[in-house]
């Protein structure tokens, strides 16, 4: 599973949503999900989270939470690979470094249990 953490009145998630979409639907494995997540529009559910940068990658396997990166870009132009441009944090369980302050940031109950279930 693949979430992207974003706000709607974010101008780089809105720009980047158009080609998030496309590349979803271009070039999604059958065993992968990809979410959207407006973080605004499910407060209730993240406990207060204001993530460290916007939009935010968090991605799963085998019920490991094993990727955070803030998404720079995305270049549908070039291979699939290549296309989305990260910023990696460090993530350590259940939370994330904010590269600006240097604290680690719990991650909202709601992600924990997309680690336990996916």
């Amino acid at each position: 599973m693949v979430v992207i953490g974003a706000e709607a009145w974010c101008k780089k998630c809105e720009r980047l949503r158009t080609a998030f979409d496309a590349s979803c639907a271009a070039a999604t494995p059958p065993h992968v999900t990809w979410l959207w997540l407006d973080l605004e529009e499910h407060a209730d559910f993240l406990s207060g989270f204001v993530p460290p940068d916007l939009p935010l990658l968090l991605r799963w396997k085998g019920g490991q939470c094993i990727q955070v990166a803030v998404v720079n870009d995305i270049d549908s132009s070039v291979s699939p690979f290549d296309r989305v441009r990260l910023s990696p944090l460090a993530i350590e369980s259940t939370r994330v470094r904010d590269p600006h302050q240097g604290e680690m940031v719990e991650l909202p109950r709601l992600w924990t249990e997309f680690t336990a279930t996916t």
